[in-house]
């Protein structure tokens, strides 16, 4: 019997010779980080299948040889191994005290140029779900009721790869100050004026 564990090729490739006739059972062990869907199949060898080669993949085999695939996906080119989609959370804090703020709206743009409104819950919190792996920016374009956005709003870029995609990328926690008032009382000739009495009402 052979029970052979060999690392695929920097191509990808995965070779096995000398093989006597029998059945076989090929299974990836290990997927590669960041993907998943692993794949098994079968086939036999006969006497009269000596020096024949056998490619596994989809609609392509050694004469007389029938591989079956038992798991997992193939193409005409190999066998294939899926990504997995990536995910991003942040959380909306009032700035001072960390109470989760909902209704902040963020744009977020992704590897192929489409850009999506997302807006965090009552708790603060915003959740991107499947996403692609490249490049993203993301970037706050309105802030709660009664907060402001300040003068930079908040706004960064992360990257969604083999590395990140089965845990997800935390972009913590951004804050927003409340919104607030100031007014500068001066006389007609612009000079500080001390001893107002103004009312605010809303």
């Amino acid at each position: 019997s052979v029970a052979n564990t060999v690392l695929t090729s920097a191509d990808g490739r995965f070779a096995a010779s000398n093989l006597k006739k029998g059945v076989y059972t090929l299974m990836e062990t290990t997927v590669p980080v960041g993907y998943r869907d692993a794949f098994s199949a079968t086939f036999e060898l006969a006497e009269g299948d000596s020096g024949k080669t056998v490619e596994v993949n989809e609609g392509t085999a050694a004469p007389g040889v029938v591989v079956t695939k038992t798991g997992g996906t193939w193409t005409g080119a190999g066998v294939t191994n899926t990504r997995i989609p990536g995910s991003m959370t942040l959380t909306k804090v009032e700035e001072g005290t960390g109470v989760g703020l909902g209704g902040a709206e963020f744009e977020l743009t992704g590897p192929d140029g489409n850009t999506v409104t997302y807006t965090t819950g009552p708790d603060g919190t915003l959740s991107a779900s499947d996403l692609a792996w490249g490049s993203y920016a993301i970037a706050e374009t309105k802030a709660p009721d009664g907060y402001r956005l300040g003068d930079a709003p908040y706004s960064d870029t992360f990257i969604i790869d083999a590395g990140n995609a089965a845990s997800g990328i935390d972009l913590g926690s951004v804050g927003n100050a409340k919104t607030r008032v100031s007014i500068a009382k001066t006389d007609d000739g612009g000079n500080p004026l001390a001893g107002a009495h103004l009312k605010l009402s809303g």
